[in-house]
Order: structure tokens, then C-alpha cells, then sequence
């Protein structure tokens, strides 16, 4: 005849760890799909560090600014409607100084497109000039065309 005390207690240990493995199971599972969630985390850490090595070695690194660009180099529509009128100039006469044509600098007033960053900078350095700088600019302008 078996013990009783040996059957209660081999039942209450069955129970018992029936009881903790249903209480667990929960969160073994999200354990699990956070160590996959880690796993991948760290594989696109280390693709996007060899990327990042990759663009340091093809792309020089230039800290140095260039100087034609300009500290102050935000540029409206309006801004450039009015230093237009300022330095009196035609709209073709400030597409001869930035580079491109007239009708682009319509379009620049017009907020139709915007400025590239070339001409960007070729605007901010109209900015401090005078109509008597401009003129003998343009004027070089034109007798080299």
C-alpha cells in the first residue's frame, strides 16, 4: 500500500508546477519575442554602421564652409521681389547675375519654384551690393558674353 503522505505530496508538486507554467507562459512568450525583436534590432545596428563607414570613405568630409555661401541665406519670394526693386534691376538683369534665366527669377517671385543653392548664394551676395556695384558688374557680364 503506498504512502499517503508520499501521494500528497508528489500531487501537490504537480499542481503546483502546473500552476507556475500557466502563470509563466505569458511572459516566456513575450520574452522570447523580445529577444528576436533584440536580435534584429542589433543585426540593423551593426548593416547601418558598415553603411555609415561606407559613405565616410566615399564622401569627403568638408567641415570647411565655402565662402561664397552666405551666413544669412534664407530666401523668400518676397525678399527677392524687393532687392530686385531695390538695386532696380529686371528680372532677365538678376538672372544674368545668379546664373539662369528670367522667367526663373518670375517663378522665385511668384513662389512657383525655388532657387537652387547656387543661385541661392549668388542672391545673398546681392544683398550687401549697391546699384553702382551691381551696374559695373552686370556690365562685366555682359561684355564677356
Amino acid at each position: 500500500m503506498p504512502n499517503i503522505a508520499s501521494l500528497l505530496k508528489a500531487e501537490i508538486e504537480r499542481v503546483t508546477k502546473k500552476q507556475i507554467k500557466a502563470a509563466t507562459s505569458p511572459m516566456m512568450s513575450k520574452i522570447t519575442a523580445l529577444k528576436t525583436e533584440l536580435v534584429a534590432s542589433k543585426k540593423l545596428i551593426i548593416e547601418l554602421q558598415q553603411s555609415l563607414k561606407q559613405l565616410a570613405k566615399s564622401k569627403p568630409n568638408t567641415t570647411t564652409t565655402s565662402p561664397t555661401k552666405s551666413v544669412n541665406s534664407r530666401i523668400t519670394a518676397q525678399g527677392i521681389k524687393s532687392l530686385r526693386k531695390r538695386l532696380g534691376l529686371t528680372a532677365a538683369e538678376v538672372g544674368l547675375l545668379c546664373g539662369c534665366t528670367g522667367a526663373s527669377v518670375y517663378k522665385w517671385e511668384a513662389a512657383e519654384a525655388y532657387p537652387r543653392a547656387a543661385q541661392v548664394a549668388a542672391i545673398a551676395s546681392l544683398r550687401p551690393m549697391g546699384k553702382k556695384a551691381i551696374r559695373a558688374q552686370l556690365n562685366a557680364l555682359q561684355s564677356n558674353a
